[in-house]
C-alpha cells in the first residue's frame, strides 16, 4: 500500500519542478501561458480636447504625463481577433472605450493571463475632468498631471492615484486596494473591501473615507477636515495635520494615531477597538468604545472627564479643554504609564 503513495509522491514533486522550470525559462512571465496573446498598438490624439472619459470592462488603465508633449494612446488587443478598441474627440472630449467580450474558454490560463493595458499619454499641465471607469482592472494616475476634477469607479481592482486635481476626487471601490497622494481640493473615497493608504497628500478641504472591510494607513497627510468610517479594520495614522474637525468610527480594528494634531474637535467612535493616541492634540477630544482600552499621551493639558464600567483610569488631574472619554470595559490610561 505504502508504494503507491510514494509513486504519486514522486510523481507530483517531478510534475512540480517541471512547471517550476518551465517558468524560469520564461522568467515567470505568466502571460506566455496564456490562451489570448496581446500586442499593442498605438494611436495618436490629433485634435485638441479637454476632458477626458475612459470606459473598459476588463482593462488595466494607466494615465501618464507624455515625454512628447502630445496626447496618445497605447493599447493591447487580442491577436487574430476583432479590435474593440476606440477613441475619438467630440465637442473637446476625448472618449475611450474598450469591451473585451470574449468566451470563457479563451481567457482561461492556469496562472491568469493578465488584463491588457491602456496607457493614456497626456501633455503635462492642467488639463480638465478625468472619469475612468472600469468593471475589472486597475488604474493609475501618474505624478505629474493636473486636472479640475477627478473620478474613478472601479468594480475589481486596484487604483493608485498620484496627481493634482483642483477641484474635487472622487473614487468608489467595490473589491480593491486604493493609493493616494498629491494634492486635491477634497477627497472622497468609498470602498466595499481592500485596503487604503494615503501618503504624502493634501487636501485643502475634507476627506471623506468610507471602507467596509480593511485597513487604513495615513502618514505626511495635511487635511482641511476628515472623515473616516468602517467596519472591520485597523486604522493607523502618522503624522497628520488637520485643520478643522476629524472624526473616526470603527466597529472592530485597532485605532492607532501618532504625531496627530488636530485644530477642532476629535472624535472617535471605535466599537470593539483599542485606542492608542501618541504625541497627539485637538482643540478638544471625545472618545468613546465599548470594548477596548484607551491610552494615550496629548501634547497640551485638557480637563479630563473619563469613565469605565469595568477596567482603571488613570488620566492626569489638569485644567484645559475638555478631553472625554468613555469605555464600558477597558482601561483608560493617559498618564504614561503604558
Amino acid at each position: 500500500m505504502k508504494w503507491p503513495i510514494i509513486v504519486a509522491i514522486i510523481l507530483l514533486l517531478l510534475g512540480a519542478a517541471i512547471v517550476f522550470c518551465s517558468l524560469l525559462m520564461v522568467r515567470f512571465d505568466f502571460k506566455l501561458f496564456s490562451a489570448v496573446q496581446y500586442e499593442q498598438k498605438e494611436q495618436t490624439i490629433g485634435e485638441a480636447f479637454t476632458d477626458i472619459a475612459v470606459e473598459a470592462k476588463n482593462y488595466d488603465v494607466i494615465v501618464a504625463p507624455s515625454e512628447t508633449g502630445s496626447a496618445y494612446i497605447e493599447y493591447d488587443v487580442p491577436v487574430g481577433e476583432e479590435n474593440d478598441f476606440s477613441a475619438s474627440v467630440k465637442d473637446g472630449k476625448l472618449t475611450v472605450t474598450a469591451q473585451k467580450n470574449r468566451k470563457w474558454y479563451k481567457e482561461w490560463s492556469l496562472f491568469g493571463n493578465g488584463s491588457p493595458v491602456i496607457t493614456l499619454y497626456l501633455p503635462k499641465g492642467l488639463c480638465g475632468a478625468l472619469d475612468v471607469s472600469l468593471t475589472t482592472g486597475d488604474v493609475w494616475v501618474k505624478e505629474g498631471l493636473s486636472f479640475t476634477v477627478l473620478n474613478v469607479d472601479v468594480t475589481t481592482g486596484d487604483i493608485d492615484v498620484n496627481a493634482t486635481a483642483t477641484g474635487a476626487v472622487t473614487v468608489s471601490l467595490t473589491t480593491g486596494d486604493g493609493s493616494f497622494s498629491g494634492s486635491f481640493a477634497s477627497l472622497s473615497v468609498s470602498g466595499g473591501s481592500g485596503d487604503m493608504e494615503l501618503a504624502d497628500l493634501t487636501v485643502t478641504g475634507a476627506l471623506a473615507l468610507s471602507l467596509t472591510t480593511g485597513d487604513v494607513e495615513i502618514k505626511r497627510t495635511t487635511l482641511g477636515a476628515a472623515t473616516l468610517s468602517g467596519t472591520t479594520g485597523d486604522i493607523e495614522v502618522l503624522d497628520l495635520s488637520v485643520s478643522g474637525d476629524m472624526s473616526v468610527k470603527r466597529t472592530t480594528g485597532d485605532i492607532e494615531l501618532k504625531n496627530t494634531i488636530v485644530g477642532g474637535r476629535m472624535e472617535i467612535d471605535g466599537g470593539s477597538s483599542d485606542v492608542y493616541l501618541r504625541e497627539c492634540d485637538a482643540a478638544t477630544l471625545y472618545i468613546e468604545v465599548t470594548t477596548g482600552d484607551v491610552r494615550g499621551h496629548l501634547l497640551t493639558d485638557k480637563q479630563y472627564l473619563a469613565t469605565t464600567t469595568t477596567g482603571e483610569v488613570q488620566v492626569p488631574r489638569t485644567a484645559g479643554p475638555l478631553c472625554e472619554i468613555h469605555t464600558t470595559t477597558g482601561d483608560i490610561d493617559f498618564l504614561g504609564l503604558w
